[in-house]
């Protein structure tokens, strides 16, 4: 489980979701106030048998996804929908950071790659 990582001028209830990865390709959004379900994410990514370290935006509007077939998907967290993808790893994409002054994106994967996106 990771906690949201909101930018220090977010309010402090911001801080009160976190997302779950499973192995059945389903990525939640979960809210520690009311003990539910936020939002879900499937799709854009694939996920069946690795660890995956995915990371909200810190606007807490996206959400950057490795997948298992070398892409990383964003999605956009108020509606679950995709906005887009980019297959950038020869072998599985494990983890991605976004980092918020640059607008820029990191992703890094098996194939012993580390990508840069900018916005």
């Amino acid at each position: 489980l990771r906690l949201a990582q909101p930018h220090a001028a977010a309010p402090a209830a911001s801080m009160d979701v976190f997302y779950s990865a499973g192995l059945d390709g389903w990525v939640k959004l979960w809210d520690l106030r009311s003990m539910q379900e936020c939002q879900s994410f499937r799709g854009g990514h694939v996920h069946s048998a690795q660890r995956m370290r995915c990371r909200l935006s810190s606007c807490l509007r996206y959400l950057g996804v490795p997948s298992e077939d070398g892409s990383v998907c964003v999605y956009d967290v108020r509606n679950g929908q995709v906005l887009g993808t980019k297959h950038c790893h020869r072998d599985a994409c494990v983890a991605v950071d976004l980092q918020p002054r640059s607008g820029s994106m990191v992703s890094c994967g098996f194939d012993g790659m580390v990508q840069f996106f900018r916005a």
